[in-house]
């Protein structure tokens, strides 16, 4: 199997990196050089680093084809480069509106469509990162862009998915609850407040994430597509 990650070297994306590269190459695609050059000098030759913007249909094209170089075809693409600020919807500015929708949304369906041909040449599999943020709007947190975007993202899943399921490519996403990352380490007094409506009572671990995408990348789920996997701890259950 070959991968790729968009987002690659962000915390959750870095994650998925490390365990895929263990049995399998993996390609990363980020805007962030030093993250990603960091990355690949600690995965070795398993791991090659792409300096990409999926914002862009060039540089994605170039992604693409700089792996079709190497792999002909392609086993799985990961989705998971997002971007979030938390800003009223009243104080939301249209840039940063857009900031998060070509990002999240955009960008998401830009590198499906740029890596479909190297999918479908070995019923490859897309997993995208999307967020129970997409099911649900956050009770502490104002930033309807994201969830909106978030939203978007699974129904886009949804809909791709029907359209390759006959041309043998599979589209799921994962949707992560509260997850113990950089970003949200630190935070003790929001970490008691987001426990409380976890019915399991703890916060998510990046291993959690990691195992729900490497189940719908593998042949384990091969009957799955169009589905959106809730990781929160029964979150969304209330």
């Amino acid at each position: 199997m070959s991968l790729a990650i968009t987002g690659g070297a962000g915390a959750i994306g870095s994650e998925i990196a490390r365990h895929m590269a263990q049995e399998h190459k993996v390609f990363v695609l980020d805007i962030d050089k030093r993250r990603g050059g960091e990355l690949e000098a600690e995965l070795g030759s398993r791991c090659k680093f792409i300096a990409c913007d999926v914002r862009s249909e060039h540089e994605l094209a170039q992604a693409r084809d700089t792996i079709a170089n190497e792999d002909e075809a392609l086993s799985g693409l990961v989705i998971a480069a997002g971007v979030n600020k938390t800003v009223s919807a009243t104080s939301l500015e249209t840039s940063e509106w857009n900031r998060v929708m070509d990002t999240n949304l955009t960008g998401a369906f830009l590198s499906m469509q740029a890596f479909f041909p190297l999918l479908s040449k070995c019923s490859g599999s897309i997993v995208a990162i999307a967020s129970k943020s997409g099911s649900i709007s956050n009770k502490t947190a104002p930033h309807c862009h994201y969830n909106a975007s978030k939203a978007g993202l699974i129904h886009l899943c949804r809909s791709v998915a029907a359209e390759w399921a006959e041309l043998g490519v599979r589209v799921n996403c994962v949707s992560p609850g509260y997850i113990l990352t950089p970003m949200t380490e630190g935070r003790d007094k929001e970490h008691e407040i987001w426990k409380k409506d976890i019915p399991m009572g703890r916060l998510g671990s990046t291993s959690d994430v990691v195992g729900a995408v490497e189940f719908l990348l593998n042949d384990s789920s091969s009957f799955v597509t169009g589905h959106d996997l809730l990781i929160d701890g029964g979150y969304t259950i209330w």
